[in-house]
């Protein structure tokens, strides 16, 4: 059976295993949630982390959500150290007939201190308690399909994932989070989010 040109992202795989009628809510019958406060401040959170990398604009404000952002930069590369052109790069990987198609908020080909590659998530959440620990990113449908595009990309035996995340209550305050794949480790979770992707295909 062929699925192109049907096209699938990390977002909708992960929304479908956890509840398809949710999924079927917002993409068959058109009744998408408005978009939360939340979702707001992340938006906002991101654009100031990609000036700072891709133009060097400081995110100087006071604003909770330049703080948000100072406090998630300490965590990465400085713009130096970074390719513009892989500041929200484009993810396009084919899986079993099916596109995944997403953006990667930092990529860095060859992380200096260990020579692997590494891809970066940055989050905003309400607590860390949220925050995915490093040896559950193996059974995470992003973290796992980010890490594969990786290694097919640069044909590396592992890959680093950080998912950097932003407090948004209290202290401005951020934790990062690294885990070390291959893809051995993520060959299990790969091929079950091919298989979801298929059934929101069918």
């Amino acid at each position: 059976m062929s699925y192109d040109p049907f096209q699938a992202s990390a977002s909708s795989v992960s929304t479908f295993e956890l509840c398809p009628r949710k999924w079927g809510w917002a993409k068959l019958d058109g009744l998408e949630s408005p978009q939360h406060p939340s979702a707001a401040f992340g938006t906002s959170v991101h654009g100031h982390i990609q000036q700072w990398l891709q133009s060097r604009v400081v995110p100087g404000g006071g604003s909770r959500e330049e703080k948000v952002a100072q406090a998630i930069i300490a965590h990465l590369p400085p713009p130096q150290l970074v390719d513009p052109n892989l500041v929200e790069a484009g993810l396009s990987i084919r899986l079993g007939g099916v596109y995944f198609i997403g953006y990667v908020d930092l990529f860095v080909p060859k992380y200096p201190e260990t020579g692997r590659p590494r891809v970066y998530d940055h989050k905003t959440t309400s607590s860390f308690d949220w925050a995915l620990a490093p040896e559950t990113m193996v059974d995470d449908v992003q973290a796992t399909l980010y890490a594969y595009w990786a290694l097919m990309d640069t044909r590396a035996a592992e890959v680093e994932v950080q998912w950097t995340y932003g407090l948004t209550r209290g202290a401005p305050k951020a934790l990062p989070v690294v885990a070390v794949l291959s893809g051995r480790a993520v060959k299990d979770r790969i091929s079950r989010t091919a298989e979801s992707a298929r059934e929101i295909w069918e």
